[in-house]
C-alpha cells in the first residue's frame, strides 16, 4: 500500500510540473527530481526486499546483497539532498535579491551535486568492504 501511495504522489508531482504551465518554472525542477528519487527508492528497495520476506531461507547471491546496500543509502542520501537544495533554493528566492543563484545553470548543479555526492559518498564503504 504505501509503496501504491508513493508511487502515485510522485507520478501526480511529476505530471502536474510537466503538463500545467504555472508549475513549468525553474523552482519547481527540484521537487520534479526529488520525485524521480523517490520513484526510485520505492521501486527498486521493495523489489531488493520483498524475495527475502518471501523466501527466508534463499539466500541472494553476493552482487545483489551489495547492490541492496548501495543502493538503499545512495537513494536516500539523494531525497535528504534534495529536501535540503529545495530549503536553499527558497531560502535564497526569499532573502536575497542575487540573480546568479536563481540561475539555470546554478539550479542544474545544485542537482547534479545531489546525485553525484551521494553515488560517490557511499561507494568507499562498498568497495572498502569486499
Amino acid at each position: 500500500v504505501i509503496i501504491t501511495v508513493t508511487l502515485i504522489g510522485c507520478l501526480l508531482t511529476i505530471i502536474a510540473i510537466w503538463t500545467r504551465p504555472v508549475l513549468r518554472k525553474l523552482v519547481n525542477v527540484p521537487l520534479a527530481s526529488l520525485s524521480c528519487a523517490d520513484i526510485l527508492y520505492s521501486i527498486i528497495g521493495p523489489a531488493l526486499w520483498i524475495p527475502v520476506f518471501l523466501h527466508p531461507q534463499w539466500e541472494p547471491p553476493g552482487a545483489l546483497c551489495w547492490l541492496q546496500g548501495y543502493l538503499n543509502p545512495v537513494l536516500w542520501g539523494v531525497s535528504v539532498s534534495h529536501m535540503m537544495c529545495i530549503a536553499l533554493q527558497r531560502y535564497f528566492i526569499v532573502c536575497t535579491n542575487s540573480t546568479r543563484l536563481k540561475s539555470k545553470r546554478v539550479l542544474f548543479g545544485m542537482l547534479f551535486l545531489t546525485w553525484l555526492v551521494s553515488i560517490i559518498a557511499y561507494l568507499p564503504l562498498h568497495v572498502m568492504e569486499e
